[in-house]
């Protein structure tokens, strides 16, 4: 069965943006007027040497939005190599305006070469 739960993106493609709500722990948007920074980080097990760390912007900071441009260049084919896909497990990470830092709940997204 597949897992839904997971996101699936082509390697490179800069067609496709990513956005993030950040929320409070009753799941609702939090202001992030005035961040200091917007990420997404996250590691993979089938790829362990590569760590990604993506800055965004700003998009709806009165609704929590931060906008990722060109989020499936994060992993490019060479970074991919042989393999058909890797699976990364990501969150967000907001440092707000007094300097404070908060994580989203973990996500993920799988990266693969385009099909045929």
């Amino acid at each position: 069965m597949a897992d839904t739960g997971t996101a699936e993106l082509v390697v490179g493609s800069d067609r496709v943006d990513f956005y993030l709500t950040y929320t409070d722990e009753n799941n609702l948007p939090i202001n992030i007027a005035g961040a200091l920074e917007v990420k997404v980080q996250g590691q993979s097990d089938d790829l362990p040497a590569t760590d990604l760390d993506i800055s965004g912007a700003i998009y709806d900071q009165a609704n929590g939005v931060a906008k990722f441009t060109a989020f499936g260049n994060a992993i490019t084919t060479g970074v991919l190599g042989a393999l058909p896909s890797a699976t990364f497990t990501l969150r967000g990470k907001l440092k707000d305006s007094a300097g404070k830092t908060t994580f989203t709940p973990e996500f993920k997204v799988k990266w693969a070469h385009q099909p045929l």
